[in-house]
This record gives structure tokens, C-alpha cells and sequence, in this order.
């Protein structure tokens, strides 16, 4: 796939990538790419030198490119030779579902690969965060070879058992109902700002005040924009 040049002509824009009351000024804003992947186009944000050396990043459940951009942009601050390329999950953000394949983690690790192949077929290395560390360890059990792999927050246990084998029970049970509904009902509950705050809540670990309120404020405005409904279910159930 031929790499877009990096455009000079943008204005200075800022940033908001931490906690309220944080900005950073970049000198452009990070190009969009459409990598074609199984069918479909993925969208892409890309930072740093286009020519550089790919790092891939991959986003969790529910999330889109927003959730990594922070981390996206501070890597290629510090390593400025980087190309780092955040694309938005099938059925997530604004990437569309795959026609007619349940979205479940082999889905998502033989996305990964098409993907990977397509927009750094020169090499890689690669980053999952949360759900994306399941996307990532299926795509390299299955053929991925990235120069190095990192797993943030990983999922090392079955969701069903433990601590919080309730609250997941309690979650399927929400996204089944969802799922059963029409669609516009379902986008409603899936996207209901008080589930989406108490699930925040939940999520969110750090006991820094500021950093809490700005994880709580990414939730309210990208998790509730889901993509594709059909996709949550499996891709909760992988």
C-alpha cells in the first residue's frame, strides 16, 4: 500500500491527549488511511514518519483509535523514526464488520494478519491493549511474526471464572439482550450514558482524581458510538 507523505501545510493544532488540563501542541494532524483487509476497508490513523519503521497498535473492547491516540502520539514524540499505525477494530469505530462472519477472536487474529500484511508488509512490531492482547496472541499463534510483541493490561484468564465471573455473566446477559433487540433499541442500550458510566467506573483503576475524570470523559463520548451491534456479542464472548 503506498504510504500518504506527510502533509506540512496543516495548521498547529492541540491535542488533548490526558487528563483535563492537558494539551500538547503537534504540527499536523495525523493522517487517515483506508487499509483493505478481508474485504473491507480498515480505517487507520497514522503518526509519526510515514516512512518509518511500523509499530501497530490494538485497541480493546468497545474502544476504537481514540483509546490509544494518547499513547500514539507520546511514541512518536520520543521516537520520531516510528510509523504508528492505530486502526479501528472490525465493527468498531469507523471500520464496518465483516459481511458475514461472526466476529469472535479467530476473526479478529485473521483480520490482524491481513492487516498487518497490508500496511507494514516490510515489518512490524506490534501493540494490544486489553481485548487487543487476545486480537494479538491469536494473530501470532497463527502465523504473525511482528519483530516484537507488547501486551498492556493483558487477558490472561478465562472472563468466566474468578472475581469477576459475575459481572461478566451480568455483562453477556446485557449484550444478549441487546442483541435480540431492533436496532435502534439496541444502539440505545448499548449506548445508555449511565451503562456506559457505571462500566466506566468499573474499569477505571487508577486512584488519580484527573485521570479518572478524563477516562470516564473518552468513555461517555467514543464507547457509546459503537459501530456494529452484531459485532459486540462474539467479540464479548471471544
Amino acid at each position: 500500500m503506498p504510504r500518504p507523505s506527510r502533509a506540512s501545510a496543516h495548521p498547529r493544532l492541540r491535542i488533548r491527549t490526558g487528563p483535563p488540563g492537558y494539551t500538547r501542541t503537534v504540527n499536523d494532524a495525523p493522517p487517515d488511511l483506508i487499509v483493505p483487509t478481508l474485504g473491507i476497508g480498515t480505517r487507520t490513523w497514522q503518526y509519526g514518519n510515514p516512512d518509518g519503521a511500523a509499530l501497530i497498535l490494538v485497541h480493546g473492547f468497545r474502544g476504537d483509535h481514540h483509546g490509544l491516540e494518547g499513547l500514539a502520539l507520546r511514541i512518536a514524540e520520543l521516537q520520531p523514526d516510528l510509523r504508528v499505525l492505530v486502526p479501528d477494530l472490525p465493527g468498531f469505530g469507523e471500520t464496518p464488520a465483516v459481511p458475514d462472519r461472526e466476529h469472535g477472536i479467530a476473526l479478529y487474529g485473521e483480520w490482524l494478519r491481513a492487516f498487518a500484511a497490508e500496511a507494514a508488509p516490510d515489518g512490524h512490531a506490534i501493540l494490544g491493549h486489553s481485548f487487543g492482547t487476545l486480537v494479538v496472541s491469536n494473530a501470532v499463534s497463527t502465523g504473525l511474526d511482528p519483530r516484537l510483541a507488547i501486551l498492556i493490561n493483558p487477558i490472561s484468564a478465562p472472563a468466566l471464572e474468578g472475581p469477576q465471573a459475575l459481572l461478566t455473566q451480568l455483562a453477556i446477559a446485557y449484550y444478549r439482550a441487546a442483541d435480540v433487540l431492533p436496532e435502534r433499541a439496541a444502539r440505545g442500550l448499548l449506548g445508555h450514558p449511565a451503562i456506559v458510566r457505571t462500566m466506566s467506573i468499573d474499569l477505571a483503576k487508577t486512584p488519580d482524581p484527573e485521570e479518572r475524570a478524563w477516562i470516564l470523559c473518552v468513555h461517555d463520548r467514543y464507547v457509546r458510538g459503537l459501530g456494529d451491534c452484531e459485532a459486540v456479542l462474539p467479540a464479548l464472548k471471544a
